[in-house]
């Protein structure tokens, strides 16, 4: 009788422990913020002058960096986009309301960009193999310095310097398609 139950004891943290080795494990090495407009990192759009010449313009950007490494010993994600890892920004109310004062509304929320003339990107890979990192990289335009008709202007330096000495008072979220695998608070990882 001792044998079984020793058997199943066995067992059952064979099973508990092969659970938990397919939760992923996920690092952040690093995370990174920066005012910028340079077109290699947020590109440019090309507008049309006057005397007929076109001139390019690039926003000015929130951009983040986190380099993100794969600590377990699986490839986490999938190599179609959609099921591939993904990183999103949620604000704490500091960044929150910092948005909301120099921007109008919530940035860090695609679904109020509408009217606005601002926008997004992203630039991250699918997958991360074991002992892999690589950075995530996005970015949040703010609006453009030189001034154009139908294009919104930067916020002033200093909505930008609010902006930015708020920037990390969030949590940085990865996900796997659909299922979130890690939080990171970056008020306490950045500092």
């Amino acid at each position: 009788m001792k044998r079984i139950i020793l058997h199943a004891v066995i067992l059952s943290l064979l099973v508990v422990l092969g659970a938990c080795s397919n939760v992923p494990s996920i690092g952040l090495i690093a995370a990174e913020v920066e005012l910028t407009s340079d077109p290699h990192k947020v590109g440019y759009t090309e507008v049309e002058l006057d005397n007929g010449k076109h001139e390019k313009i690039s926003t000015t950007s929130l951009y983040y960096t986190f380099s993100i490494k794969n600590e377990g010993n699986r490839k986490i994600g999938k190599e179609n986009a959609e099921e591939g890892l993904r990183v999103k920004i949620e604000p704490h109310e500091k960044l929150l309301t910092a948005s909301e004062k120099v921007m109008g509304f919530n940035l860090f929320d695609e679904s109020t960009y509408e009217n606005h003339g601002v926008g997004k990107g992203y630039s991250y890979v699918n997958v991360l193999k074991p002992d892999e990192s690589s950075d995530f990289i996005i970015y949040y335009d703010l609006g453009y310095e030189a001034t154009f008709e139908d294009f919104p202007p930067a916020p002033t330096q200093q909505q930008l310097d609010l902006l930015i000495t708020n920037a990390l008072e969030a949590t940085l979220i990865v996900t796997v398609g659909n299922e979130e695998i890690a939080r990171f608070d970056l008020s306490k990882e950045a500092k």
